[in-house]
């Protein structure tokens, strides 16, 4: 298995809602027991372990399908880690395929990879009003809201486990997917 996740390098981007695919492949690579490491020549940190492959783009979200392009030709099943502002903070979602739902990084990420990969998104709620789309993902998670994304996170590492295990999907859907209000 194949996993990315998405986010943007650099310390002042750690906590913010666009690294929620950073933060999940962070605690994978932790449960795992493996390091990520820079690739000579290549814009990632890849973590690897027999049938995983951890996966962090170094570029900018939006521009994470420059790192998926060389695993598109790979047969092993692929899987993208990412935020969703759909789904409250708290909230974890794990589906099969889809729309991106102007999800620039996803979106670049499957014109590589294809439609037909196994997403996990981590919710990271609506902007307030008067609060632009780049300005609320770009923004730190609260530090009242960050146990319950932190759990979150958590959880989407756990799931990812139980699918390169061999879990099926459709039972990792049904013990994982919440939906915080």
């Amino acid at each position: 298995m194949i996993v990315f996740g998405l986010g943007n390098p650099g310390s002042q981007y750690e906590r913010t809602r666009h690294n929620a695919g950073f933060m999940v492949v962070d605690k994978l690579a932790a449960l795992e027991e493996v390091t990520f490491r820079k690739r000579c020549f290549r814009l990632i940190m890849q973590a690897r372990k027999p049938g995983l492959t951890i996966v962090k783009p170094l570029t900018f979200m939006n521009r994470s399908g420059t790192a998926a392009k060389p695993y598109a030709s790979k047969s092993e099943v692929k899987l993208i880690v990412c935020d969703n502002m759909d789904l409250p903070i708290g909230s974890l979602r794990i589906k099969f395929g889809g729309h991106t739902a102007g999800h620039k990084g996803l979106t670049d990420v499957t014109r590589f990879l294809g439609p037909d990969t196994i997403r996990v998104y981590l919710g990271v709620g609506r902007p307030d009003e008067g609060v632009s789309v780049p300005d609320h993902v770009l923004s730190r998670i609260p530090d009242d809201l960050f146990p319950l994304f932190e759990k979150a996170a958590e959880q989407g590492a756990r799931a990812i486990m139980d699918l390169a295990e061999g879990k099926r999907l459709e039972a990792v859907q049904q013990q994982y997917n919440t939906r915080k209000e």
